[in-house]
């Protein structure tokens, strides 16, 4: 109907901004999906012309800036998976720690609040890539259960 801005209804703009997240994240078959803090990275970068820029902030606050399932390095030179959005705020997800770079292995998985005292003022410095480590952060995310 070659609608534009606030002539959208606020339900169709919101829409559209998950729709973009949903078709940026998805793997098809023509494309790799991106990971969720790449994707709303370009949310934000498309916010200026594309998308509605305060619908795309709430968005980004609902979801994090380290979306549920994101692989991200950590100063203490750890990867984690991040399982959930902290309570201190927005750069201090709670995470299960699965490998130790320096020492270039595995570790046993266990759930470290970046913004708890006892996480040591540990924090994320990048998010990574889960093929370049050899991780699949759903099978972190979702263990087997017992037979």
């Amino acid at each position: 109907r070659n609608l534009r801005g606030r002539e959208i209804s606020q339900l169709g703009r919101m829409a559209a901004i998950v729709d973009v997240y949903d078709a940026i994240t998805s793997n098809r078959v023509y494309h790799k999906g991106m990971e969720p803090a790449e994707a709303l990275q370009k949310l934000f970068e498309w916010s200026e012309h594309h998308l509605d820029p305060e619908l795309v902030q709430r968005f980004i606050q609902s979801l994090g800036i380290y979306p549920v399932g994101s692989l991200v390095r950590l100063e203490s030179q750890r990867l984690g998976i991040v399982v959930q959005q902290g309570k201190k705020g927005l750069l201090y997800p709670v995470v299960r720690l699965v490998y130790d770079i320096k020492r270039g292995s595995r570790i046993l998985p266990r759930d470290l609040d970046l913004g708890a005292p006892e996480s040591g003022g540990d924090h994320v410095i990048a998010a990574e890539q889960p093929e370049d480590w050899k991780i699949n952060p759903l099978k972190v995310l979702t263990p087997e259960l017992p037979k």
